[in-house]
C-alpha cells in the first residue's frame, strides 16, 4: 500500500503564530541562542492513491493556496543555511487522531477515494544556536503532550 507525507507550512510572509508560541514559551524556559522557529503540519497517508492524487489532496484539501505551501515528500520549508533542529510530534499508537479521520472524510467529498488511514502531528524548526539538550526540552515542555505524543529529534 502506499504511503505519502505531506507537509504545510506558512508562507514566509505570514506571521506563523505557532511558532511565535514556541519562541516565547522557550524564552521562558531561559533558552536563547537566536532561537527562531517554523511549524509545519505534517499529514501521512496511507492508501491506494496515485501520485496526482496525492497532490490534488495536498493543494486542495490540505493547504491555504494563499498563505501556506506544501511539499509532497519533501520539506515545505526553505531555512536556507540555518543550524538547529528539527523536531517532529507524533501521536502514539491507539491515540485518536480526529484531524486525521477528517482528512480520510475530506478527501472523499473532493472525490479523492482510497485512503485508508491518515496521521497527523507537526514538524518544528528549532532554528539557532542551541543545544541538544534545549532542544529536547523545547520539545517536551513546549511541543508535546507526553501522554499521547511523541517527538523524534534530528538536525536540520
Amino acid at each position: 500500500m502506499p504511503s505519502w507525507s505531506v507537509e504545510v507550512a506558512y508562507k514566509p510572509e505570514f506571521r506563523d503564530v505557532e511558532a511565535d508560541r514556541v519562541v516565547r514559551e522557550a524564552h521562558g524556559l531561559g533558552i536563547d541562542g537566536g532561537l527562531k522557529a517554523r511549524v509545519s503540519h505534517m499529514y501521512w497517508i496511507d492508501g491506494e492513491l496515485d501520485e496526482a492524487d496525492a497532490r490534488r489532496l495536498a493543494r486542495d484539501l490540505l493547504a491555504d493556496p494563499i498563505s501556506q505551501v506544501h511539499a509532497l515528500e519533501g520539506d515545505a520549508v526553505d531555512i536556507g543555511d540555518s543550524e538547529g533542529w528539527i523536531a517532529e510530534a507524533h501521536f502514539k499508537p491507539g491515540v485518536t487522531d480526529s484531524v486525521g479521520d477528517n482528512v480520510i472524510k475530506g478527501a472523499r467529498v473532493v472525490g479523492i477515494e482510497g485512503i485508508a488511514r491518515a496521521a497527523t502531528g507537526q514538524k518544528v524548526y528549532l532554528l539557532g544556536d542551541i543545544e541538544r539538550d534545549a532542544a529536547e526540552r523545547i520539545a517536551n515542555r513546549v511541543l508535546i503532550n507526553d501522554v499521547i505524543q511523541t517527538c523524534e529529534l534530528r538536525r536540520v
